[in-house]
């Protein structure tokens, strides 16, 4: 009895371990940041062509933001104070004459992993966004003319295209 308690208590432990694992992947800012403008951006979902731009201009600039705070680092100063750098093949740099042995914080092949990993989910996590895909995916929006046709029409920019259904 109390084996079973034990492992129906870490099942949960292991899934909320696994969730915490999968959410260290992304930098917190940059998702928060994406989460807010979003919905400005992308005028709620409607459909307009300076939406479509500015999304993909937000959803660019926090991909890139994923991936760049990948390689970057901190480290405490000889001074006391947290000191900010981007990693390099030879170490920290900016290295403002610091006492301090930077040559340790080189880039790493898990660098690269990890920026890769986290703009994939990032790109799944703004891609399924509702908003992001009215916006970006109005182009594929179909609406039925009527049964009995078959007919299909796709809506872009006012102009109407027939798509005609594939049984």
């Amino acid at each position: 009895m109390a084996a079973e308690i034990k492992e129906s208590s870490s099942l949960p432990q292991k899934t909320f371990s696994g969730v915490g694992n999968l959410i260290k992947l992304l930098p917190t800012g940059t998702v928060f940041l994406f989460q807010f403008l979003n919905p400005v951006v992308t005028n709620n979902g409607r459909c307009h062509a300076v939406n479509k731009y500015l999304s993909g201009i937000l959803i660019g600039l926090c991909g890139f933001s994923c991936c760049f705070s990948c390689f970057t680092d901190s480290y405490k100063g000889s001074d006391g104070l947290t000191h900010y750098g981007i990693a390099t093949m030879k170490g920290l740099w900016p290295s403002s004459g610091s006492s301090v042995d930077l040559s340790s914080y080189k880039l790493r092949v898990g660098d690269f992993a990890h920026a890769f990993f986290s703009l994939i989910v990032f790109s799944v996590v703004s891609l399924l966004d509702s908003n992001t895909v009215g916006v970006l995916l109005s182009f594929f929006r179909v609406h039925r003319e009527g049964a009995a046709h078959g007919v299909a029409a796709c809506y872009r920019r006012g102009f109407r295209y027939r798509v005609h259904d594939v049984p």
